[in-house]
């Protein structure tokens, strides 16, 4: 079993186990503002905020896959899960992106993008908590949900406006294999998983 095996069945396990999360945003998220109608798009000021927000938002995506694997290696019983090296550099991403985020200043257009952006920073910081108090211990469910509800905002966040990629997992070529084996530092982080097409590209 290869390293980008585990990821991906890491990614594919943690979407298929989801909870039925609504799959329209919350009413409180500003409303969506860019069209790809003939003569219209994004302005200036918007293409500079999508250029600013590339940086977090696959640093948040990169943090997720990382995570997401650590619980298949848990549950699979592996070697202290909590001290990968994988979860430092999960956690270390996770801040990373959330900074960038918090100082960013979204166009109108770009509201919608970055109230999901917040919210699956949020909620993948909350994750990785979790995961901290209570993976060695072989409790995850609490640290999964919020990893899963994570996922969706990233979604969400991918759906909002162009220039953003997001791995479609339904989409994803991963025959059954066994959860056991074990990988080096480094991997899954900071590249695109082969074969899997993203929703949208700008």
């Amino acid at each position: 079993m290869t390293n980008w095996d585990i990821t991906r069945q890491s990614l594919r396990r943690i979407e298929e186990q989801r909870p039925e999360i609504p799959l329209v945003c919350a009413p409180e998220a500003p409303p969506e503002a860019w069209t790809t109608e003939e003569g219209q798009g994004l302005d200036d000021k918007t293409l500079a905020y999508v250029i600013a927000a590339r940086p977090a938002f696959d640093a948040m995506r990169e943090a997720t896959a990382q995570l997401a694997a650590l619980f298949v290696l848990a549950a699979a019983g592996g070697r202290s899960a909590q001290d990968n090296p994988i979860f430092a550099m999960a956690r270390s991403a996770q801040a990373e992106s959330r900074d960038v985020i918090r100082s960013l200043r979204p166009s109108p257009q770009g509201a919608h993008h970055h109230h999901h952006l917040l919210a699956c920073s949020k909620m993948l910081g909350s994750a990785c908590d979790a995961a901290s108090e209570t993976m060695h211990k072989g409790q995850n469910e609490k640290a999964l949900t919020l990893l899963q509800k994570a996922l969706r905002q990233l979604h969400f966040a991918a759906a909002a406006l162009p220039g953003f990629e997001v791995v479609a997992l339904n989409q994803s070529c991963c025959a059954a294999h066994s959860a056991s084996a074990s990988y080096s530092p480094g991997d899954a982080a900071g590249r695109d998983i082969p074969g899997i097409r993203s929703k949208r590209r700008f």
